[in-house]
């Protein structure tokens, strides 16, 4: 007896909200009569112009009866004489960066310098070689794969390459390379590329 009651709560709850449910449907998915719609429309014009008793119309919109449509020249000529005072800032960019300060100019040179600085001794030459990898097949000597621009060469220790580089030690990270000229040594390391 009591689960009958408990569907017939249910059902009547359900007919409750779906009457609702209709109208919405009805309301959105069909227009509404163009006969209903106008009388609907005049009747809430009359409603705001009347007062209708001090309450304003929900949904009526006021009328404006009294615009003036007439140009006003002197309004005109107030805003196109307003000139522009803004500051320095960009107002169609987020953020502009303030202007860099002056560079500060430098300090005079001392004037009574005694020490006399040494001469720097000039640095080697550095070699365009680039060194890019190894290689050593069983029971032959390690290779070290080297590039000059866009010339690619291969050698062993104690070979010259570039006609002024002697190869003198190949590791596994680094490559030592003498340059003939000038007995200058130079390490050169590997790179990953």
């Amino acid at each position: 007896m009591e689960a009958m009651s408990v569907n017939r709560r249910k059902l009547l709850i359900l007919l409750l909200l779906l009457a609702p449910c209709a109208w919405l449907v009805r309301r959105n998915l069909f227009p509404p009569d163009s006969q209903d719609a106008r009388s609907a429309q005049s009747q809430a014009l009359a409603a705001a112009q009347s007062g209708a008793g001090g309450k304003p119309a929900g949904r009526a919109r006021p009328q404006i009866l009294d615009v003036d449509p007439t140009l006003r020249l002197d309004l005109l000529e107030a805003s196109r004489a307003v000139q522009y005072q803004g500051s320095a800032r960009n107002i169609f960019e987020v953020y502009t960066p303030p202007p860099a300060p002056a560079p500060a100019p430098p300090p005079p040179p001392p004037t009574n310098v005694t020490a006399v600085q040494a001469p720097t001794p000039p640095r080697p030459p550095v070699s365009p070689l680039k060194f890019y990898g190894t290689a050593q097949q069983s029971g032959s000597p390690k290779r070290a794969f080297l590039t000059d621009g866009e010339e690619i060469m291969i050698a062993k220790e104690g070979e010259v390459v570039a006609k002024f580089y002697r190869i003198n030690r190949i590791g596994v990270s680094s490559l030592e390379i003498e340059d003939t000229r000038s007995r200058e040594k130079q390490q050169l390391p590997l790179l990953e590329e």
